[in-house]
This record gives C-alpha cells, structure tokens and sequence, in this order.
C-alpha cells in the first residue's frame, strides 16, 4: 500500500509540474521532458495498483479511482 501511495503521489507531482509548465508558456523541450516525466510515472503506479487489487480486491474499487 506504501508504494501505490508513493509512485500515486509522484504521478500527482509530475502532472502538476507539466500543468504548471504549460501555464508558464514554456518551451517545447521543458514541456516534452515533463511529459516524458509523467508517462514514466504514471507507468510507476502500475504494479502496485495491480498488486493492492488483487491481494485485496475489495480496494480494488479505490485503486483504480485513485490512479
């Protein structure tokens, strides 16, 4: 559960740094590395999910609302 919680909590970081980002007009290169940033993150959130659904699939429900 730590680590869902972890990689859910970088994901969250990586989307609001591409957010602001893009907010702050930057340049196309920053803006690329963000998003390279968040798809490797949001990749990160996979197994755990995986593994708190299905080690405890009542939270199965949670999880996936929370990725």
């Amino acid at each position: 559960m730590t680590a869902l919680a972890s990689a859910l909590a970088t994901h969250r970081r990586a989307r609001f740094v591409r957010e602001e980002l893009r907010l702050a007009d930057a340049d196309q290169t920053r803006l690329d590395a963000a998003r390279t940033e968040l798809h490797a993150t949001r990749a990160a959130t996979e197994t755990p999910r995986v593994l708190v659904a299905v080690l405890v699939p009542a939270l199965a429900p949670a999880v996936d609302a929370a990725a």
